[in-house]
């Protein structure tokens, strides 16, 4: 944008048929925004702050209203139809919200899509999406809600305590920890989900993300999603990774305690958590995930 040019709609009609001079399509006199003296100055400040142009004289034509939705799919899936982020959930744009469910969305029907096309897994796998997402969904919603009922105050007293305790709140680093923990969605779980085994208290437990290891591969890792068993050896049944080798990594790796055997689902959800030598709930579970039981 060049010094001095001016930001205008060149004639177009907006979605509702307003004209750059923000009449109707009618030819009924709109409001134009140059008329209300204050809203222009502010609007024109935030052009220049947005360019980097101390000097700019933009003339701003109109202002569009809009209004923040929150909306949720009913359910994610009919039939050989699924939906995915925008299409299952509509969210205030700002935080990343909106961009970090759906991605989320994505890569929770990926590997359950990926494994049912090979052949690994039953059909029923793909009924856990909606179950898993929709929860999820919602949840974030609500907190999307509330930021924006606190960032859409009007009132002088409301917005003066806002700003103050934000500005307090966020000078702390326990809290801008967590802020950034809320927005980007890692602490997101599945304590209800139908893949989740019978379990007792072994931590980390079904439902939570697993822990990531630095010196391994992310469980899931790879040109195809296979789950991951974290245990000792001892009593496994000879045959029980090549048995189930279309669903299972080929090693076992490192329990997180030696008194506890993992299964771990491919996006790194823990999907069991048993005793030390529970082998006959691994083979329960991968039988039910193929379609066996």
């Amino acid at each position: 944008m060049n010094k001095g040019r001016a930001v205008r709609n060149e004639g177009r009609n907006d979605a509702r048929g307003n004209d750059a001079r923000g009449n109707d399509a009618r030819g009924n006199e709109g409001r134009n925004v140059n008329d209300a003296r204050e809203v222009r100055d502010v609007r024109e400040d935030l052009v220049r702050e947005a360019v980097g142009i101390p000097g700019l004289r933009p003339v701003v034509i109109g202002v569009t209203p809009w209004q923040s939705e929150v909306r949720l799919a009913a359910r994610y899936r009919e039939g050989r139809v699924f939906l995915v982020g925008d299409a299952a959930h509509s969210m205030p744009p700002w935080g990343g919200f909106g961009a970090n469910t759906g991605i989320q969305d994505a890569h929770n029907l990926a590997w359950k899509l990926a494994l049912v096309v090979r052949g690994a897994a039953s059909v029923r796998l793909l009924d856990s999406y909606s179950a898993e997402r929709s929860p999820v969904a919602d949840q974030v919603l609500k907190v999307t809600g509330r930021i924006t009922s606190m960032g859409t105050l009007t009132g002088d007293v409301g917005q003066f305590l806002r700003n103050h305790t934000a500005t307090l709140l966020l000078g702390l680093a326990p809290v801008r920890k967590f802020a950034a923990t809320i927005a980007s969605e890692i602490s997101i779980g599945y304590p209800n989900s139908p893949l989740n085994a019978p379990h007792g208290r072994r931590d980390p437990m079904p439902g939570e993300r697993a822990p990531i290891r630095a010196t391994e591969p992310p469980v899931g890792a790879g040109d195809r999603p296979r789950f991951a068993l974290f245990g000792d050896a001892v009593g496994m049944p000879p045959d029980l990774l090549e048995r189930y080798a279309s669903l299972l990594e080929p090693a076992l790796r490192e329990p997180y305690h030696p008194d506890g055997l993992w299964l771990i689902r491919p996006d790194g959800y823990v999907a069991l958590a048993a005793k030390a030598g529970d082998w006959s709930a691994v083979t329960g579970y991968l039988d039910r995930i193929a379609g066996v039981k």
